[in-house]
């Protein structure tokens, strides 16, 4: 029981790190590269 709650802990910590790692590197790319811009129009 100790290894299963001691893995999902490990687990909760990874996820939460790489997550935040991921946000950065999405929002530096997305300032670089300068996004994507849709225009709707109504013919």
């Amino acid at each position: 029981m100790s290894a299963a709650v001691l893995i999902s802990v490990v687990n909760v910590v990874l996820l939460t790190a790489l997550s935040a790692i991921g946000a950065f590197l999405y929002n530096a790319v997305s300032s670089v590269v300068g996004g994507v811009y849709v225009t709707l129009t109504d013919d």
